[in-house]
């Protein structure tokens, strides 16, 4: 019955329902918007894929021997290729000779059938991806042997061979573990989808800040309302009620977990082409050599999926023994930043293998790593004993969940409360002090701001953004295929202002490329002339056509970026400059990326800004506020300057991720160019660098936070419930941003979508023009919405 009711109570509650939606909807979103670059995806791997498929139906010993067949042929063609570069033509055809008669099979396959060996070459990066794979299992039983053999090794010496001490019981423990993986039945298949699926922590996050929430509704709310005394007074209120509570925030957690947790899993499936044979054995994968627990892609996915719920449910549990045991949100603030703090410090600082790594592994951040948890093997120290690290993590997890249960049963039926609550009071206060401290502001600005903060969870909020940002870093180098790392060159030798050198440059780079027909023609006249031999026109007629197709794609792209800059400087007199356009579009070109940033920002400011004055009108505190001195017109511009400080940090942290990623693996290069040189903004009329349309770029964004902002702020006045006031904010500014990101309808012309959205209005004709002139009329609307909205304030 009271279970039941729990779970009532917080299906009335809208704003579950919405914190909700954002965890599941942005889970598969910031999952999408964060995958692999597109070239691995599309072409890598569906023809990895595809070359596997040939190998069905063999054994894993015969797919290797095939395998080094074609990493025979590999090194041959490129050995070959290399001699074949040697200008000296007597030292050229030595090598050539020494060449045929160690590959005499191959060497003929490049001089007969040249169209396979280049049909070959072209997968080159498959087949080597697929040798290493080869590699990795045919070393699998050795490596396993070099465990025991280091072992032996390492006991001869002095420091690490005192018995009793961790570093021999860990040497001895060591070989024993991994035992069991000898022999394993390995096989091929990718890792990619499974290691991106498993790496993603993002979704930790999330689902950090939904227990959070949740558990503030469960039990921290009743508190601050004044209900919980009045609770623990009835019958059944106090063990059955701490019961009910708790296995509402257990089911509800672990079903969401699951949830989000298997939509990454079912996302990365259908990205990456799936998983492989998920009967095959984990150890396959070099990604997962030192996992000890010999289990299947099938299995693990399994564990994975419930390992991760096991840790949510956990901190789930530890958020709610806080706030059972906090007597204000506070204490339990307070609190909970201390213990996120001292997880971070312990998780960023100790060392791995250091004998403090008992404390490393006792935090939130470990927990949650499954993939680290099972794919990277480790020994906890603890007292000279090693304990396995999969091990120590479920038993201390147990432990610390026992202990959470038991803290909670104690609040509720012994009415205890947290000893040192005068402290986390203090320190709370001291939170306040500090904020009132801001740009050194008088005590209604500290009093607006701490409301917002507390009252309002913006600093939840932003707490949460920051780990968005933090786990949303890219960590891999932008992919690059072999035209591409062409044309980054041809970029890197050409960047700056054109000229005529670098015209003559392009000009002779052409002028070598289209008189490659000519040199081959000549090649096999000096063979028929007998001048040469036929095997070495043959090779060199092939190093001359691989030359030339890896260089006319890239060089065709230069070209047109040439004639793109003449014509600039011929018709508008602008003097534009080499620009890498690979690097510029992964930076410019991606708007999925910024919609769904600003998507978010949006929602975040308009959450925030719904509470600041409809708190007041729902509690009945409006009358009195206004009644007090600067409680009309300072407070109102008070109001929104809190909102606008908290819309300009928010949009600090939120859109440093992209620039970030920019700076250190794609840097569009220097920043003093004119922003036209990208031929995407061909139609700004006005000549600007690339800096000043930063500036203009990510101003307009801020802009439009604040216009958001002042709006919602201003809509909140004419008394409106705040969840229908975020209902008719979104309307207004999130939902056209919706049918941008997703297709639907472009509305740059007619929304705000243009202030958010510059990159794509500003490929438009007079673009440009168009998102300034919505900045100016949303303003002019926002600013007599907003005195229309100072009056109906002042007259309360």
């Amino acid at each position: 019955m009271q279970f039941g009711y729990e779970l009532y109570k917080l299906a009335t509650k809208k704003m579950f329902y919405l914190f909700l939606a954002i965890v599941l909807v942005g889970n598969g979103v910031l999952f999408f918007i964060s995958r692999q670059d597109s070239f691995l995806i599309d072409e890598i791997l569906p023809r990895y894929r595809e070359i596997l498929a040939e190998y069905e139906g063999l054994s894993t010993e015969e797919t290797i021997d095939r395998l080094r067949e074609v990493e025979t042929k590999l090194d041959a063609y490129s050995q070959i290729l290399g001699v074949s570069g040697i200008p000296d033509e007597a030292q050229r055809q030595q090598q050539l000779d020494e060449l045929q008669k160690q590959f005499p099979k191959e060497y003929d396959d490049y001089v007969k059938h040249p169209e396979q060996v280049k049909a070959l070459q072209q997968d080159e990066f498959v087949y080597r991806r697929l040798i290493q794979e080869a590699n990795y299992i045919e070393g699998f039983d050795e490596s396993i042997d070099n465990i025991k053999a280091q072992a032996e090794k390492m006991q001869q010496i002095s420091i690490f061979g005192q018995k009793g001490t961790f570093s021999y019981n860990n040497i001895m423990k060591t070989p024993e573990d991994f035992a069991p993986l000898r022999s394993l039945p390995l096989s091929f298949g990718d890792s990619t989808g499974l290691t991106a699926a498993s790496t993603f922590r993002i979704t930790d996050g999330l689902l950090l800040l939904f227990s959070f929430f949740l558990c503030f509704l469960l039990f921290l709310q009743e508190k601050e309302s004044g209900l919980f005394t009045l609770l623990r007074t009835a019958k059944n209120g106090r063990a059955r009620l701490a019961g009910a509570k708790l296995l509402s925030a257990v089911l509800i957690v672990f079903i969401v977990s699951l949830i989000c947790y298997g939509t990454i899993f079912a996302s990365a499936a259908y990205i990456y082409g799936g998983f492989g044979d998920l009967s095959r054995y984990v150890q396959s994968m070099q990604a997962f050599s030192r996992c000890t627990i010999p289990m299947t892609v099938g299995q693990y996915i399994i564990v994975f999926l419930l390992s991760k719920a096991a840790a949510m449910l956990l901190i789930t549990l530890l958020f709610a023994a806080v706030f059972s045991l906090s007597s204000s949100s506070g204490q339990a603030y307070v609190l909970i930043g201390i213990v996120i703090c001292i997880n971070f410090v312990t998780y960023l600082l100790i060392p791995p293998y250091s004998y403090l790594n008992l404390f490393k592994y006792m935090n939130f951040f470990e927990l949650t790593d499954t993939y680290a948890l099972y794919a990277q093997y480790q020994n906890i120290n603890l007292f000279t004993l090693p304990v396995d690290r999969v091990l120590f993590s479920y038993g201390f997890s147990a432990c610390l969940a026992v202990l959470s249960v038991a803290g909670i049963f104690l609040v509720f039926v012994k009415g205890i409360k947290l000893r040192g609550a005068a402290f986390l009071q203090k320190a709370s206060d001291r939170i306040a002090r500090l904020l009132a401290r801001v740009r050194k502001s008088s005590r209604l600005f500290s009093h607006e701001l701490f409301k917002l903060l507390i009252g309002g969870k913006a600093a939840v909020l932003l707490l949460a953004v920051i780990l968005l940002t933090i786990y949303g870093l890219r960590q891999t180098e932008l992919f690059l295929y072999t035209q591409e790392q062409v044309y980054v060159e041809y970029a890197n030798t050409l960047a700056g202002a054109l000229n005529d050198q670098k015209i003559q440059y392009i000009e002779a780079e052409r002028a070598s490329l289209d008189a490659i027909g000519e040199e081959i023609s000549a090649l096999y006249e000096k063979a028929a002339l007998g001048e040469i031999s036929s095997q070495d026109a043959e090779i060199q007629a092939t190093l001359l056509r691989n030359r030339q197709q890896e260089k006319e794609e890239p060089l065709r792209v230069i070209e047109q970026q040439s004639a793109y800059l003449q014509t600039l400087k011929e018709t508008r007199g602008i003097t534009g400059a080499f620009v890498n356009v690979r690097y510029t579009k992964e930076f410019f070109d991606r708007p999925e990326s910024g919609q769904v940033t600003s998507i978010l920002y949006i929602f975040l400011l308009i959450f925030a800004a719904s509470y600041l004055v409809s708190y007041e009108y729902q509690t009945g505190m409006v009358r009195i506020v206004t009644a007090a001195k600067h409680g009309k017109r300072r407070l109102f511009f008070t109001k929104y300057g809190v909102l606008f400080l908290f819309a300009i940090v928010l949009w600090a942290v939120l859109y440093s991720r992209e620039l970030i990623d920019m700076m250190r693996f794609f840097p569009i290069g220097d920043l003093n160019v004119p922003i036209q040189s990208i031929e995407q903004f061909s139609e700004i009329p006005v000549s600007m660098s690339i800096g000043t349309y930063l500036f203009c770029l990510y101003g307009l964004r801020l802009f439009g936070g604040l216009i958001v902002c002042a709006f919602t702020l201003s809509l909140s006045v004419f008394r409106i419930r705040r969840a229908f006031l975020i209902l008719i904010s979104s309307a207004v500014f999130l939902l056209p941003m919706l049918f941008e990101m997703l297709g639907l309808f472009s509305l740059l012309s007619f929304t705000a979508n243009g202030l958010f959205c510059l990159n794509e209005i500003s490929a438009l004709p007079d673009g440009f023009f168009t998102a300034i002139i919505e900045a100016i009329v949303f303003a002019l609307l926002c600013g007599a919405f907003g005195l229309a909205a100072k009056r109906r304030f002042c007259n309360e």
